[in-house]
């Protein structure tokens, strides 16, 4: 997890910085219109190519895509700055930045992907989510005053080369994570890239709460859209302080972003993500209204820094809930859908809000933004509470986790061990089973203690798994030595879950070997 975190520092902090000597380079070779080109081929691309590489994450090992997506993209920054450096085509550039964009739909989802694999507990997978959305901010703020920096001193093709040596940086690390064998993609046979992109769109389209979100999402990401033309018009028109003071309101966005993640990381332990994520599109919203309002700098500078922690609330609280709910074998495939239509989101609200200002004028149409999320937050906060109340780990999932050979599950297995578990009560005395019964059922220990074959298990030790993954009668009588609360699960889920991922396997031969040898 660490060197996943330290890859992404690396990589975002030049991505950020050569965001700036890319828009640089374009206004040298064309003015504004050269700008505006290159962002929409960009991200036109991104959009497109975003669900098909996607798929990538879910056929070969995560890690080995963005190892790949690293190395490729590197090797088209050198290529970019060595154009450049010949002063050589600026179309030759702009085909070069667009192969780069499309390269990184690759990289994302597989990040995404890796996550939950990587994580030990559902606080633990949130709390990977805070972190990345945290270096996501940082670099917003650090990345584009480095990138400036740079270009003081050097020039617009060090910046390119300088993001090159970032994503070796990032491969670098990357090619000593440790892949969880449960989190890999399972092996199957390939299927036509339109029928596995469509898996992904469908996975979210067939889950009712998953769709909901993400129209949600979509409602949050085209307000987004349209923050570069209202920052813009807050600092020239609004609070007449000029064209500088668009770096500050910036500057606010991603400062406020870096908090979020200290508030996200706070919001985690409650275990409401859902209502999270309602909560952050009242921070998102809401501060628009107040621009609108009173628009002064330094207010809105605060303003713009609550919309930015609005926006890491939900991004963390979204990203967590989709990790926790699609299967890990469609996972990337669904990432790269959603991301897809985040972007043309991004690119939809672009475009509405010149529209919306020159209809109804500039604070009036910042307001008329400000209030969509906040109204469709206070809409949806029942159906938000009613997802939490579903995601949430059903009772015994802690316990369960305290098994060594449950533990290597995938958590959305080991919360689907625990939903379909019963408590099973036993007065002091009284057998459990007996040596020689079928076996039916797997016991994890959740409170008091039993005997078998002479020896005590207490609180968080198990016992049943030999007849069941074995399949023969009982070999020991278990009995109990005080009145004792049990989890039981059931053969068939017990097996299927065991069976189908072979570190689990392992570490359940292991405990079989010492019991019988014992």
């Amino acid at each position: 997890m660490r060197r996943l975190q330290f890859a992404d520092i690396g990589s975002v902090l030049g991505s950020w910085a050569y965001l700036v000597g890319l828009l640089v380079y374009a206004y040298d070779a064309g003015g504004a219109g050269a700008v505006s080109l290159v962002t929409v081929l960009r991200m036109l691309s991104a959009a497109v190519a975003g669900p098909f590489l996607s798929v990538l994450g879910d056929r070969f090992g995560r890690r080995s895509v963005m190892v790949v997506s690293d190395v490729i993209r590197a090797a088209l920054m050198l290529a970019a700055a060595g154009v450049i450096a010949a002063d050589g085509p600026t179309w030759t550039v702009f085909a070069i930045v667009c192969a780069g964009a499309i390269t990184a739909t690759a990289f994302r989802p597989a990040y995404q992907a890796i996550l939950p694999g990587l994580a030990r507990t559902p606080d633990e997978l949130a709390a990977a989510n805070v972190a990345s959305n945290t270096i996501s901010s940082i670099g917003e703020v650090v990345g584009p005053a480095l990138g400036g920096l740079l270009l003081v001193v050097s020039s617009v093709q060090f910046v390119f080369a300088f993001n090159a040596l970032s994503f070796v940086w990032s491969a670098a690390l990357l090619a000593g994570v440790r892949e969880p064998e449960h989190a890999r993609p399972v092996r199957r046979a390939a299927n036509p890239v339109g029928h596995e992109v469509a898996e992904g769109i469908v996975t979210i389209a067939r889950h009712a709460d998953l769709r909901f979100l993400t129209l949600l999402y979509f409602a949050q990401t085209l307000v987004a859209g349209t923050l570069n033309v209202f920052i813009v018009l807050t600092a020239i028109e609004l609070t007449d302080k000029g064209d500088s003071w668009v770096g500050v309101f910036n500057a606010g966005l991603g400062i406020g972003g870096i908090v979020g993640g200290g508030v996200a990381l706070v919001l985690v332990g409650r275990h409401r993500l859902a209502a999270d994520f309602g909560l952050g599109l009242v921070l998102f919203g809401s501060p628009l209204l107040l621009i609108a309002a009173v628009p002064e700098a330094w207010p809105a500078v605060v303003c713009f820094a609550v919309v930015g922690l609005g926006n890491t609330v939900v991004d963390v609280a979204a990203s967590t809930l989709m990790q926790r709910t699609v299967p890990v074998d469609v996972l990337a495939r669904a990432f790269g859908a959603l991301d897809s239509l985040l972007l043309a989101a991004i690119g939809v609200g672009a475009l509405l809000a010149p529209v919306l200002v020159s209809v109804i004028g500039t604070r009036a149409a910042l307001a008329a933004t400000g209030a969509v999320l906040p109204t469709v937050a206070v809409l949806s906060w029942r159906r938000l509470q009613a997802i939490d109340g579903r995601v949430r780990a059903p009772a015994g999932t802690d316990l369960l986790r305290r098994v060594p050979m449950l533990a290597l599950l995938p958590e959305t297995v080991l919360e689907r061990l625990a939903e379909e578990s019963q408590e099973v009560r036993v007065p002091a005395g009284e057998a459990v089973f007996r040596e020689g019964d079928p076996g039916d059922r797997f016991y994890v220990i959740g409170s008091g203690e039993v005997e078998i074959a002479g020896k005590t298990f207490a609180e968080g030790e198990s016992f049943g798994e030999i007849a069941l993954l074995r399949d023969v009668p009982r070999t020991a009588t278990v009995t109990a030595r005080t009145d004792v609360v049990l989890r039981a699960i059931g053969r068939e889920p017990f097996v299927e879950a065991l069976t189908g991922h072979e570190p689990a396997v392992a570490a359940a031969d292991a405990v079989i070997t010492t019991r019988l040898a014992a």
